[in-house]
């Protein structure tokens, strides 16, 4: 983004490593003075102002309420926390004229997104997809993709024996009245 001309971008992600990746690729292509990042879980994080633009790809895992769990966080049934945890930050995060561009994955559902951006007055469009093939992660999941599938909007395909999921691109942007002329 600082390469198309973007003043300052600010990155969070949990992973050390892709933090440093982050700043050395901005160093590499003469922008480090425009980007700033920060190891940081979107759980506690708290915007220190309102972005123009927003772009996130969370990782959304359907997780079987009775595995070990293996992480800080809360397991998650569904596979949405993370981003449903975004939505509900966008009224604090996003600038009135901003855009969010978020990926959300087929296996997780649609209707629940639609909805939680409805209630905080945004809405959504796909601008984007591609095909996924399940990586040996989501087939060790395959239990509980399923159990999701079978009690919501949830999907993937299957093609011959290779299954996929969709990648949606979501372009987020607020909600306009609408005037009418008479």
């Amino acid at each position: 983004m600082a390469r198309n001309g973007a003043q300052h971008v600010h990155a969070i992600d949990i992973d050390e490593v892709a933090v440093k990746n982050t700043l050395t690729n901005a160093f590499r292509n003469g922008v480090a003075d425009r980007v700033s990042a920060a190891a940081q879980d979107l759980y506690p994080w708290v915007p220190e102002e309102k972005y123009d633009l927003i772009v996130a790809s969370l990782y959304q895992m359907p997780v079987d309420p009775f595995e070990q769990a293996t992480s800080h966080r809360p397991l998650d049934y569904w596979g949405r926390n993370l981003l449903d945890h975004l939505i509900r930050m966008l009224p604090e995060a996003l600038a009135d004229d901003g855009v969010a561009y978020v990926m959300q994955l087929s296996i997780i559902g649609e209707r629940q997104t639609a909805e939680l951006l409805e209630r905080r007055g945004y809405r959504a469009r796909v601008v984007d997809f591609s095909f996924f093939e399940f990586s040996e992660l989501f087939t060790s999941k395959g239990e509980q993709i399923e159990r999701v599938e079978e009690h919501s909007d949830a999907y993937h395909l299957t093609f011959g024996e290779t299954e996929v999921m969709v990648a949606y691109l979501l372009e987020i942007t607020k909600k306009r009245e609408e005037t009418t002329r008479r």
